[in-house]
């Protein structure tokens, strides 16, 4: 992650989610997140987000295009796995750098 980079966090709420829109933001990337309710969006703007995507009220693949300008991002964190997994890809640019963790 660098300056200047997009970069998706998944579960942007939660522990490591929130760590990584902090540490995001501290050096000088553009935030995406995703979350399931309006609190943890809060929490996430909190945490550094930029842009937080409710995934259970909004497309977050329309919202990632719109934010990125179609471009997609450098980085995406993703916890969640299963549910995420090949959309996350599909935004990624190429050479892009995709962590999956649990």
């Amino acid at each position: 992650m660098q300056p200047g980079h997009v970069i998706l966090v998944h579960a942007a709420a939660g522990g490591v989610g929130s760590l990584l829109c902090q540490w995001g933001r501290a050096l000088g990337a553009t935030v995406i997140g995703t979350v399931s309710t309006k609190e943890k969006a809060a929490q996430a703007l909190e945490d550094g987000c930029h842009h937080a995507i409710l995934y259970k009220d909004e497309n977050f693949v329309d919202r990632v295009k719109a934010i990125t300008n179609g471009k997609g991002v450098e980085v995406v964190y993703d916890s969640v796995g299963k549910d995420t997994f090949q959309v996350s890809l599909n935004h990624a640019k190429r050479h892009a750098w995709f962590n999956l963790y649990q």
